[in-house]
């Protein structure tokens, strides 16, 4: 995403995880002019730090890494529960993550703009972006729940018009970067152990 935005020309190589290269310690990994990278958000401000137009660090009411601290405990919230095969321990990993939806929209709702820090695409967006798609996906598919409503009423109006923005956005719907919902279930029954 980050890439698409900046428009930079790169190329994608998929690899499995049993065929990875060596120097590959895990995915995503980023290999450039012979630096290796292997962290999201690190690949993340590296392409930033390296191709500073376009900047995606413009502050706005918070700064991305602001944004980012606030928001550290949504992913580990949204994983422990998909992982969950416990039904008795849903409820509490439920209500965990429904704080961390709590958290994203107090500060969606404090923002003005269209983005998370305001009125420009940060990268906080671009970082949170792949993390909502994960969410609605996996946990419709493996816990019956929705955040994201697309028909009916949305339970936080505030984020859900902000993850609809994001999910428009040109780079997320570029198929460079897209992955379709039978890839993140994929992904997700792997990671269950399913």
């Amino acid at each position: 995403l980050v890439m698409l935005r900046k428009g930079l020309t790169y190329t994608v190589r998929p690899t499995l995880p049993d065929a990875k290269p060596d120097f590959v310690a895990q995915m995503p990994t980023l290999v450039h002019k012979g630096e290796v990278l292997s962290d999201s958000l690190a690949i993340a401000e590296f392409i930033e730090k390296t191709y500073p137009h376009n900047s995606l660090t413009r502050q706005g009411a918070f700064s991305y890494q602001e944004v980012l601290e606030k928001t550290a405990g949504f992913f580990p919230a949204m994983s422990a529960w998909i992982k969950n095969k416990d039904e008795g321990a849903d409820a509490a990993l439920m209500a965990d993550f429904e704080t961390q939806l709590d958290i994203v929209d107090a500060i969606v709702r404090t923002t003005p703009g269209q983005y998370i820090c305001g009125i420009e695409a940060t990268l906080a967006d671009l970082y949170l972006l792949p993390q909502f798609f994960h969410g609605m996906t996996a946990l419709e598919h493996f816990k019956d729940y929705q955040f994201y409503h697309i028909d009916g009423l949305p339970t936080r109006p505030a984020l859900e018009n902000y993850i609809g923005r994001l999910f428009d956005m040109e780079e997320f719907n570029n198929k460079k970067a897209y992955y379709s919902v039978d890839q993140v279930i994929s992904g997700w029954k792997t990671a269950r152990g399913d």
